[in-house]
């Protein structure tokens, strides 16, 4: 195992803690966005945002920049429907914790994030693997 491969396997370790803590923690101890003015709900931005970097997470820890591109297609293919049913269990977890509810429009905002994650990665992983041949 490479010094990139683990390099990205605890990021996704370290994301996946960040997600779990912001999905499943009392709402009492998060930040409060007091004078929002944008207008898309705060919590529906944090949803996309956090959804967002799982493709690349995912797929570089999974497999290193480098191999065929159709492989890394099915593969970012497939760490996005994980990533959905990942987002769908969150809610479904939230409906069941007392102090959280589930919303479908988290889970529609996780999936957006989710969707424009994998194509920013797949418009990006031709420049990550001519930076990586250099």
């Amino acid at each position: 195992m490479t010094k990139q491969s683990i390099f990205w396997k605890i990021m996704l370790l370290l994301y996946l803690g960040a997600v779990a803590y912001l999905c499943f923690a009392s709402q009492d101890g998060l930040p409060k966005l007091a004078q929002w003015k944008f207008p898309i709900p705060a919590d529906k931005c944090v949803h996309f945002a956090m959804f967002l970097p799982w493709p690349l997470l995912s797929c570089l820890a999974v497999k290193p920049v480098g191999q065929r591109s159709a492989r890394t297609i099915l593969l970012l293919l497939g760490m996005t429907l994980l990533g959905f049913a990942l987002a769908g269990i969150t809610e479904w977890v939230q409906g069941l914790l007392p102090y959280r509810s589930k919303d479908i429009n988290d889970l529609i905002a996780d999936s957006l994030g989710l969707c424009s994650g994998a194509l920013l990665f797949a418009a990006f992983y031709p420049f990550l693997q001519k930076s990586r041949t250099r």
